[in-house]
């Protein structure tokens, strides 16, 4: 097996071949069995993103993610029993509880075979997911869920970004054309790993999970893939104030994105490259062989 010197992967991360290449390789030729989940609800435009650019690269996608927004539950389960709805769409599910427990649901009720997904796809979150966000965040729960609480552990991906246009919501003309390239860039991930796997390796080397980070450029402007370390910060504070009463507000600081240190997924994003950190599910998978076996699979890749 190839291993790339990071130098090395980020000059070979610049000229992947286009998506209608990768279809004709015969290396692609089996659909994968994708999990597709989120913690922003079944509906959001981000997963709906993901869904479509997904199928349209010949997976067979399941879609079963909580039915209303669970934001900030990590892998946080529902103790108390769910409900789950099915969409018109016969592969959606909405669940009424937290993105872990969805994952659960998909895999060990809805899945006649008994048998287990490929992969975990989890996201396009609304809103970047770095640092010391990523213990904290459902989209990447959902990943840390299937490693930690499935037997075996099914691999992952977690994909976040921050709107093109934060003034505007989810749903607007350039937010939506946004997370359709973010969900390009995806099945492009998706489809570099299985050839990869396809020359004898695995999907992903163990159990591990990617957390990927698209930054909200046009893809013109995105500077290049890179494979980090997760900041020992985030993006924002969280603290509390009195809003009346017995109630108490959110109060979100903004982190100065200055502050990362260099080579951490914070600094490489804000700098305008889409970032790429290796979890297991202790939520950092720091060896260096699980970093060394993934650089095969992502050279070759663009934004």
């Amino acid at each position: 097996m190839h291993r790339l010197t990071v130098p090395m992967l980020l000059l070979a991360l610049a000229a992947a071949p286009h998506p209608a290449a990768w279809a004709r390789d015969a290396c692609r030729e089996r659909s994968l069995d994708i999990l597709l989940t989120n913690d922003d609800g079944y509906d959001s435009p981000g997963i709906r993103a993901l869904l479509d650019a997904l199928r349209l690269a010949g997976h067979t996608v399941t879609l079963v993610a909580p039915a209303s927004n669970q934001s900030g539950t990590s892998a946080a389960l529902t103790p108390a029993g769910v409900t789950v709805r099915r969409d018109a769409d016969p592969a959606i599910y909405a669940v009424t509880g937290t993105p872990a427990t969805a994952v659960l649901v998909a895999v060990t009720a809805l899945r006649s075979d008994g048998g287990r997904p490929d992969l975990v796809v989890s996201g396009i979150n609304n809103g970047s997911n770095l640092g010391t966000a990523i213990p904290i965040s459902g989209t990447v729960g959902a990943t840390v869920a299937a490693l930690r609480l499935l037997s075996p552990p099914v691999p992952g991906i977690a994909v976040s970004t921050d709107r093109r246009e934060p003034s505007e919501p989810p749903g607007s003309p350039a937010n939506l054309r946004h997370f359709a390239e973010v969900a390009d860039f995806t099945a492009r991930l998706v489809s570099r790993l299985q050839r990869d796997a396809c020359r004898g390796g695995r999907l992903l080397d163990g159990a591990i999970a990617l957390n990927v980070n698209y930054p909200p450029r046009e893809p013109s402007a995105v500077r290049g893939v890179r494979l980090v370390q997760k900041a020992n910060a985030g993006d924002f504070r969280l603290s509390y104030r009195p809003a009346g009463g017995d109630a108490y507000a959110a109060s979100y600081a903004p982190v100065d994105p200055a502050a990362a240190p260099a080579g951490t997924d914070a600094a490489a994003y804000h700098a305008g490259y889409v970032t790429i950190v290796p979890l297991d599910a202790d939520y950092a998978a720091t060896r260096g062989a699980a970093r060394r076996s993934l650089y095969p699979a992502l050279r070759s890749l663009e934004p």
